[in-house]
């Protein structure tokens, strides 16, 4: 976003003030119901402007993320790997935006692990450096960085793992 751009949100979600969680709830369920009738460029619009409204939470950033890259990114809807491997980008983008905005690295690692093994095991396909082997490589990397940053879930997964 431009400075402009981000200074009007900012605006927007202050002068929501407390109604600010349902008003994003409402601007989310827009945005995906836009997003499920093919209208991309106006459901991606009302979904960052939930964002806008709660910049903080970290179950609309990860349900953004989610949708860039699985959802929007999948071979049922994108035929085009190199695209798929775009919305992929996109997605792992939004994961880290949502981890500095809402102050939670740790669910954020573990959530990028998530969508990597995901796309890693449903998109053999997809055009990214290194394959579905770099996708599962990268995957268990994120699970290891949640798991040193205090994830519980991470943590058991990988002792559970064993050597």
């Amino acid at each position: 976003l431009r400075p402009e751009q981000r200074h009007a949100r900012e605006l927007q979600a202050l002068l929501a003030g407390p109604l600010a969680p349902a008003l994003a709830s409402v601007q989310w369920t827009q945005a995906q119901s836009l997003l499920r009738r093919g209208e991309l460029g106006p459901g991606l619009h009302a979904a960052r402007g939930a964002l806008a409204l709660c910049p903080r939470s970290a179950p609309l950033w990860a349900e953004y993320a989610r949708v860039l890259a699985l959802q929007l990114g999948s071979p049922e809807r994108e035929p085009d790997p190199r695209r798929r491997a775009d919305w992929l980008s996109a997605g792992l983008a939004a994961l880290d935006e949502g981890a500095r905005a809402s102050g939670e690295p740790a669910g954020f690692a573990f959530a990028r692990a998530f969508v990597l093994l995901a796309k890693a095991g449903t998109d053999p396909a997809i055009d990214w450096p290194g394959g579905s082997a770099e996708l599962d490589r990268s995957a268990r990397e994120a699970l290891a960085a949640a798991a040193e940053l205090g994830h519980g879930p991470a943590r058991a997964l990988l002792e559970g793992a064993g050597p």
